[in-house]
């Protein structure tokens, strides 16, 4: 998919008089040919091509038809066409789990959640970059740049560990939009307070 093929169809007239096309008719909506200027005359001895092509939006089996009226003594020229649609290769890179919670944890303290990342398409990928949004998460054990085959894994661990002390800097922010925060507390036996009010902030 995506992409298109094309034939020739060549029409000769074999007889000795000429030939008048007055009509063309197309079937299949994966294919398009050639439009002729009507009527047509193909004079003996002479030929013409019609060049058919096939661009499927889909997978699978198409099938339609040419034809091509005329006042020869065979009269109708038709040609049948099939073509099959097949998924461009691609690669696609998809993580396990697609989301982490790392739930409530201690001021100082860590905590990580180990992930595996496949690719599940057809062609190889390359990872050469990572990004995490914010100063609280780390991304370890993933040496970049790195290529995965189709169907192979590779792990990583992304980990936590709360900000501590009264100050707090967002990195992740984007100018002109409003973000809102609230500020609790977990004690060193992992209790979490409640929330404070939220406060909305919107970045210059």
């Amino acid at each position: 998919m995506g992409s298109a093929a094309g034939i020739s169809l060549t029409i000769a007239n074999t007889g000795t008089g000429n030939v008048t096309f007055s009509k063309e008719s197309l079937s299949g909506g994966a294919f398009t040919a050639t439009p002729l200027v009507l009527p047509y005359i193909l004079a003996p001895g002479k030929r013409f091509e019609v060049t058919i092509r096939f661009a499927p939006k889909s997978p699978g089996q198409f099938g339609g038809y040419i034809e091509l009226e005329s006042d020869a003594t065979n009269g109708t020229v038709y040609c049948e066409m099939t073509g099959t649609g097949v998924a461009a290769a691609e690669g696609l890179l998809t993580a396990t789990p697609s989301s982490a919670s790392f739930g409530s944890v201690p001021l100082g303290m860590s905590n990580s959640q180990a992930v595996e990342l496949k690719n599940s398409g057809t062609l190889n990928t390359t990872i050469s970059a990572a990004v995490v949004g914010s100063a609280n998460f780390t991304l370890v054990g993933l040496k970049m740049p790195v290529v995965l085959a189709p169907g192979e894994t590779i792990g990583c661990t992304l980990v936590t560990t709360p900000v501590t002390g009264l100050n707090y800097a967002d990195d992740a922010v984007v100018a002109g939009e409003t973000y809102t925060y609230a500020v609790t507390a977990v004690d060193s036996s992992g209790q979490e307070g409640t929330y404070s009010s939220p406060a909305p902030a919107t970045i210059p």
